[in-house]
This record gives structure tokens, C-alpha cells and sequence, in this order.
């Protein structure tokens, strides 16, 4: 994960961090052989005591005048040094090229100076106890006598949310309590909340992490020794090294130009035309949509966020925000026809809805999402971004395609998620998965912000329970990614919904639908039932431990081919009303893949390249059917057909060849014990 890489680079150029991690590295290679345990505890203790005296130390000098301008001048040539050195990653190849001197002192520069005000800010300006700031660097154990907050205990930890109470009062009564209760969760403004389609759509179509550079130039170099490539200021291969010359689309060293996402969107839309002709007459079969001749059936798709591209030491608010409304606009003219007008407006028969999530880098620098209170005047000053400043560019890039759904527009743009009714009976909850990512500085200041979304989220779908609604969940990273306590309590609330909050009894939870890593899989949600492993600890599921399955987390492949993670991909899911279950759902889903080694250059190919219930032997993708193919690729086999272990793999990678992970590890990977999250491998790409 070159992002990743590069963050990682940053806190340690930006002191705090260096200093903890350079000399804590020092110390512990002097205490000698790491041979027994009692070594290892001490080696730990030291560690931990160590970064806790580092981290008074950097506090009682921060105060001082100029601080934060002293540490970027000392951080910049610690991170030259650092990488000039190959202390990253090798496998980053940041600034290893032979004219690395120039790029180390841009890539050092852009670093320092994007990220070294806002992780200045965290570990320094903060009231975080020094042992907890360590323990979120992974120099110390978290404390034990801390107990996780858990869902029942979500009312406490955030009190100070705003609620839903579904009450039964006149229309009267109901405009003066909207008009009182302007906020994102209260009742009466979503029961004032309309339609953006007529009906609910039988397919849903889902594109990720599009990662658009502007600045991406076919014939320039792909091996430029940077972290992105594929920009003409690297220049151009010579003669004898055409090879590395970067194609029209796109390459693995690289994010994608603006044409590659015009291409996914139109090939998406083409693929929703299919489908639309192979429903039934009502649906539109023969081009009608119940009885209207020539009109075309409306349309449902989600973008699940990550528009900029990967150069994170060269940007902004301002570059970030306007790769996002490029996104924006390419995906919504595609979707509607190249029309925006009368053809695509919400509650007409032919209209598209188009849901948005804020990823990871959307916000400037990347990963860093400050809380409401997190970020005052005076940070502000010295070069901190605020939440508002982010919340609200992205909103401005997304607004006019929110189809006056104010109340939708207000709340992405004061807090950063938000819901709308996207049909008669489906409601789309639209969560800021970052908030909740132990990747995200901020959230180890305060998580207050973080469980106000839950309990938000908890009204919402009691709203809807009672309502008589389903609900579409949609986000950029996947419960699995977020901090463990987070998740655990959202994976109790969503087992809550799962059937038992429905006047009769089926799940009001259409689907969830991720992006995020880049790659091609799923999380399956197990209940309190689920049989554990009597000697690692490890969730298993038996041969009967389908009928534990509660909910599935799909994340499906990105547009970008950075690092070879997937070749540009997006995806059509069935959304039908399941007999098994009573319940609206993503009941199947058609992967769509554009191979960039095989196409000729004139345009890119699109294939279906395969649908979930045909690959993996499956009636259906309810979450027993997912369970059970999951059971299927941990055992390394499937049964009758193909081998489903080498088939979710070939997937999962999106035709690129991928490691070979053992299958008990991907079967870590794909069940989600409601009682503690998977063993996840930490992500690679963004």
C-alpha cells in the first residue's frame, strides 16, 4: 500500500513520530536476544515507557515559538535520508529511481508540509493521555481495564446525538416539527423526504475507488521511480525501453486518466440497458416500463467513493474537490443518457439515482478526518484542515446532483453521511467509513463524532423498521477495517435489523455494498450462534453453520489498477424480493472487467466476466448461500464444479496474478464473528 507507505513516511518525517519510532527502534535492537518471554515483556515494557517519555518531551516544547516550523525544516531531510536509505518499504519504490535526489526533495516536501500541521496537531495539541497516544502507534497495549463499548451501550456513548421518535401526528403538526428538527436524523424531516425514483429498480449498479488523474499522460514512463507514475513530467522511455511507455488506459503503476472512467461509466450503463431488456414486460422487456412505450426503466447506482488520485504529497482540498466533481459528472451523464434534463430528473420513469460516499481520499491529507471540535482557529491557521472544510467540498462537488434533496445535501455537508429515500420502500444510508477507520489519527483523539454516527444510523433503521422500509447500506471501507470497538457494535446492530425489528420478522437490510481495499470480495455476518475453534480461539463454521449467516458486506473491485490490485471493474447486482427470506436483497450480481494487457488501444473491451451464483455453485447470494461457498473456499475445494479456492482467487485479484493465501486464512478473511471482527490482512492500496 504505497499510500500507506507514504503516511507511514510522513508521521515519521513529521517528528512526533520519527523521534518515537527512530529511537525506540535503537533501544530495543540493544536489549539483546528476543529468546523468551520474559525478554519479550520487558522489551515491551521498555518500548511503551520509552514513547511515553518521548512523547512528554515533544509536548512541553511545542508550545514554544515557531515550533511547528522548526519541525518541518528537521523532518524534511530526516524523510530524504529515510527513503534515500530504503527504511520504507522496498517494495514502494519511493524516490529509488537514479534521478531520485529531485524526487525524494518533492515527494519529502510535499509530505511534511501536507501532513506534519495536522499529526503536529494530534500529538501534541491533544488531551490524549500519553500512554494512549502510544498505544494507537502500537508502541503500548492498549489498557485492559478499558472495556469496549459494546451496542447496548450506545445510548450512553452518544447521548448528545439527536434521535428519532416515530410518532403518529397530523400534517400540520408534522411541517412544524420539520421545520424544528432541520437535523439529519430527525423523523419528521425524513418522513417529508421524497422519492428520487418511481419504483424500485431490479438492478443496482455499484463503481469504486475511481483514483482519476488528471495529469495522466500516455508515453510517459511508468517506471519513474515515484510512488505514481504515468505524468509527462517524468518524461518518456528512450528507444529501448518502449516497454515501459504508459498505454492509453492506464497501467499497474498507475491511476487511471479521465477517458478509462468514461469508459466504465458508459460500459455501465450499456450493461444496465442488458439487463433492463431481460426483465419481465412490467420491467420494461421490450423497452416499455408498466405500459409507457419508449421509456426507459429507471435507474439505481452507487459510487463508493476515492476520486483523487494517489500523488497525496501534491494535494488539496481544492485539487481533491474538483477530481470529485469531475468524477460526479462523468458517472451521472453516462447513467442518464448524456441528459441531465427532463430524461434523468428524480421521480420521472427513466430517472437515475446516483449515491455517493465520502472514501479516504476524499480529505486532505488523506486518512486525516477531524471530529466537529477537533480543529479550531488557531490549527486552522497553521495549515489544518477542518471537517467542515472537507465535508463541505465534497458536498459542493456532489450537490447538484442530489436532486434537491436538501435534507440529504445538508447532512453530507455539515457531517459527512447522510440517507435518502431512493424509491417508494428503499431508503439508501450512506455512511463516512473513515470516521470509524483506526487509520484515521483523529479517531484516537476522540471517537465521540464516530459513535453519534452509530447511534444516527441505529435511528435511521429503527425509522425504517417502522416505516416499512428496506434499506441499501452503502460505504467506502468495510466493518472489517474499522477500529474493532466500532465495529463490533455496528455488526450487533446490523444482527439486530437482521429480521427481528420487522413487524413480521424478515430483515429490512437490502444490502451493503463496499469498496476500499480494490480487490474482489465479501464478509459474511455470523451470529452469536456461530461455533468457535476450542483451541485457537478462531471463528469456524461448521456444515451447519449456514443458517448463521445474517448479512453479507460486499466489496467489490476498483476502477484504478494501482499496484495491480484489479483491472477496471464495476459491478450489477439483482436486487429482488427473496422467497427464502420474505426480504428485499441483493440477491446475485454480474462482475464486469476491462483487461488493460489485452485490449488494443482503440478502446477498451468490457466483458461480463462472471456472475456470483454461476462461479460459486449457488441458487442465490443470500447470506446462507455466501456462507456456504465461503465454507466451500476455506476447505480448498468446492464439491461438484470448479475448485471455488482458485475460483475466488482469479477473483478476487481482478485478473492479475495474486499470492496464494492459504484457504484457512482467506476463511479469516471472509466470516465476521458478531462477537470480534476477522483476522483482516491490512490492506495494500488505499
Amino acid at each position: 500500500m504505497r499510500a500507506g507507505i507514504l503516511t507511514l513516511g510522513a508521521c515519521v518525517a513529521a517528528v512526533t513520530l520519527a523521534m518515537t519510532t527512530t529511537t525506540l527502534s535503537l533501544a530495543v535492537e540493544r536489549i539483546g536476544s528476543p529468546a523468551g518471554a520474559d525478554v519479550v515483556d520487558s522489551t515491551s515494557a521498555l518500548r511503551c515507557r520509552v514513547c511515553e517519555e518521548l512523547v512528554g518531551v515533544v509536548r512541553r516544547v511545542a508550545d514554544g515559538p515557531g515550533a511547528l516550523y522548526i519541525v518541518e525544516k528537521l523532518a524534511i531531510p530526516v524523510c530524504r535520508r529515510a527513503m534515500s536509505k530504503k527504511t520504507v518499504d522496498p517494495g514502494s519504490a519511493a524516490c529509488l529511481a537514479p534521478q531520485s535526489s529531485d524526487q525524494c526533495k518533492e515527494l519529502c516536501n510535499g509530505m511534511v508540509k501536507s501532513f506534519a500541521p495536522a499529526l503536529w496537531h494530534i500529538a501534541v495539541r491533544t488531551k490524549l493521555p500519553s500512554r494512549g497516544l502510544c498505544a494507537h502507534m502500537h508502541m503500548c497495549s492498549p489498557d485492559a481495564t478499558l472495556r469496549r463499548p459494546r451496542y447496548e451501550q450506545l445510548v450512553a456513548a452518544a447521548a448528545a446525538a439527536p434521535h428519532l421518535r416515530v410518532q403518529k401526528q397530523s400534517d400540520a403538526q408534522e411541517r412544524k416539527s420539520a421545520a424544528v428538527s432541520s437535523s439529519a436524523s430527525g423523523a419528521a424531516a425524513l418522513r417529508l423526504q421524497r422519492p428520487w425514483l418511481p419504483a424500485i429498480p431490479a438492478h443496482v449498479s455499484q463503481v469504486t475507488d475511481a483514483h482519476v488523474d488528471p495529469l495522466y499522460a500516455p508515453g510517459s514512463r511508468t517506471d519513474c521511480g515515484m510512488p505514481l507514475c504515468c505524468q509527462s513530467r517524468w518524461g518518456t522511455p528512450g528507444e529501448r525501453e518502449a516497454e515501459t511507455a504508459a498505454p492509453r488506459y492506464g497501467a499497474i503503476e498507475c491511476d487511471i486518466p479521465a477517458e478509462t472512467l468514461v469508459s466504465t461509466a458508459r460500459a455501465m450503463s450499456d450493461a444496465l440497458s442488458a439487463a433492463e431488456q431481460s426483465l419481465p414486460r412490467r420491467h420494461g422487456g421490450d423497452g416499455d416500463v408498466d405500459g409507457q412505450a419508449g421509456a426507459r426503466p429507471v435507474r439505481l447506482a452507487v459510487y463508493t467513493g476515492d476520486s483523487p488520485p494517489h500523488d497525496i504529497w501534491r494535494q488539496s482540498i481544492a485539487s481533491n474537490a474538483a477530481v470529485t466533481k469531475a468524477v460526479a459528472t462523468i458517472l451521472h451523464e453516462s447513467l442518464a443518457g448524456g441528459q441531465l434534463g427532463a430524461a434523468a430528473k428524480a421521480g420521472s420513469v427513466g430517472a437515475v439515482a446516483l449515491f455517493p460516499v465520502i472514501g479516504n481520499h476524499e480529505g486532505w491529507p488523506v486518512n486525516l478526518f477531524p471530529g466537529a471540535g477537533d480543529v479550531g482557529p488557531v490549527q486552522e491557521k497553521e495549515g489544518v484542515p477542518s471537517a467542515a472544510q472537507v465535508f463541505q467540498a465534497t458536498a459542493d462537488a456532489w450537490a447538484e446532483f442530489m436532486h434537491g434533496d436538501s435534507l440529504a445535501t445538508s447532512s453530507l455537508r455539515a457531517v459527512g453521511y447522510y440517507t435518502s429515500l431512493a424509491a417508494p420502500g428503499l431508503r439508501v444510508m450512506a455512511l463516512h467509513t473513515t470516521a470509524f477507520s483506526s487509520d484515521n489519527p483523529y479517531l484516537s483523539v476522540d471517537s465521540a463524532g464516530a459513535w453519534k454516527q452509530l447511534r444516527w444510523a441505529d435511528d435511521v433503521l429503527q425509522y425504517a423498521a417502522e416505516s416499512d422500509e428496506s434499506v441499501l447500506v452503502i460505504g467506502h471501507a468495510a466493518p472489517p477495517h474499522w477500529r474493532s470497538d466500532l465495529a463490533d457494535a455496528f455488526n450487533e446492530m446490523v444482527l439486530r435489523y437482521a429480521g427481528k425489528e420487522h413487524p413480521e420478522g424478515h430483515s429490512i437490510l437490502a444490502g451493503f455494498m463496499f469498496g476500499h481495499t480494490h480487490h474482489d470480495e465479501w464478509h459474511v455476518l455470523l451470529s452469536d450462534r456461530s461455533t468457535r475453534g476450542s483451541n485457537s480461539g478462531d471463528s469456524v463454521v461448521g456444515d451447519d453453520g449456514d443458517d448463521d449467516a445474517r448479512a453479507v458486506y460486499w466489496v467489490a473491485p476498483a476502477v484504478t489498477p494501482f499496484q495491480s490490485a484489479s483491472n477496471p471493474s464495476f459491478r450489477i447486482y439483482d436486487l429482488r424480493l427473496t422467497t427464502e427470506s420474505g426480504s428485499l436483497l441483493l440477491d446475485d450480481y454480474v462482475q464486469h472487467r476491462a483487461d488493460l494487457r489485452a485490449h488494443a488501444g482503440s478502446r477498451l473491451e468490457w466483458k461480463a466476466v462472471y456472475r456470483w451464483t454461476e462461479a460459486y455453485n449457488q441458487t442465490s447470494a443470500a447470506p446462507r448461500s455466501v456462507a456456504r461457498a465461503s465454507r466451500g473456499i476455506m476447505k480448498g475445494d468446492g464439491g461438484p464444479g470448479p475448485n471455488l479456492y482458485d475460483t475466488f482467487l482469479a477473483n478476487r485479484h481482478g485478473g492479475w496474478p495474486g499470492s496464494a493465501e492459504p484457504p484457512a486464512q482467506i476463511g479469516g478473511e471472509l466470516f465476521v464473528d458478531s462477537i470480534a471482527p476477522p483476522r483482516v490482512a491490512h490492506h495494500r492500496h488505499c
